[in-house]
């Protein structure tokens, strides 16, 4: 039976996320706190599988430090960040930071229920929303200087590597973007063989570094 910690500074919020959470997974335990103290106070027993950060605006500043609290507790649980907000160098820096898994609280309630599954399965996790700030930052207002291989994927590609990298399948890549299925096959060898990967955590991993820039 997995334990899921959530950690949010509002009490509605991490109410509702559990009882959301608790529906799609019946036999997970939660505990939850408004800051990394309190969960280190409720969770005597055991390390949590995972950890949920919820991030408001007004959050930001600090997330490093808190993100710093919470692997210095629990140094091998997967992180998964649950942000309000989707400001391009926001996002950028989340990225950087190498977490398990990416959800934007302005998407559909069933995202972050995907997203815990993925990363209890051991799979990473990026949301569209954050895929589309990344795009914006890089394709909007290039760095070529930062963004190390990004020259050599298109736009089209980059958007096919963020959904190969959460695990989509190239049929359902087609049918979300609208193209043809053996296009997407063709677009999905060949970003591999630019990104030079081997597998989709790979890939992930790849995509997360064209946005690491200082």
């Amino acid at each position: 039976m997995p334990t899921i910690a959530i950690i949010d500074r509002f009490p509605i919020l991490r109410t509702g996320l559990m009882i959301l959470l608790r529906n799609q997974l019946k036999k997970a335990d939660f505990i939850e706190a408004a800051d990394p103290n309190g969960l280190e106070f409720r969770q005597r027993r055991k390390n949590p599988d995972l950890v949920i950060l919820g991030l408001s605006k007004r959050r930001f500043p600090d997330f490093e430090t808190v993100l710093g609290q919470v692997r210095a507790t629990f140094p091998d649980t997967p992180v998964v960040v649950y942000s309000e907000s989707l400001r391009s160098e926001i996002v950028l820096s989340y990225i950087r930071l190498e977490l398990d898994g990416y959800v934007a609280k302005s998407t559909d309630c069933t995202e972050i229920v995907r997203c815990v599954g993925d990363v209890l399965s051991g799979r990473r996790y990026l949301c569209q929303a954050f895929s589309d700030a990344i795009l914006r930052a890089i394709y909007q207002e290039p760095h070529p200087n930062h963004f190390t291989g990004i020259a050599n994927l298109t736009y089209r590609e980059f958007r096919i590597a963020c959904q190969l990298a959460k695990g989509k399948s190239t049929e359902s890549i087609a049918h979300s973007l609208g193209e043809k299925h053996a296009v997407v096959e063709r677009l999905a060898v060949r970003l591999v063989s630019k990104l030079n990967v081997r597998n989709y955590d790979e890939l992930f991993s790849r995509v997360s570094r064209l946005a690491h820039y200082d």
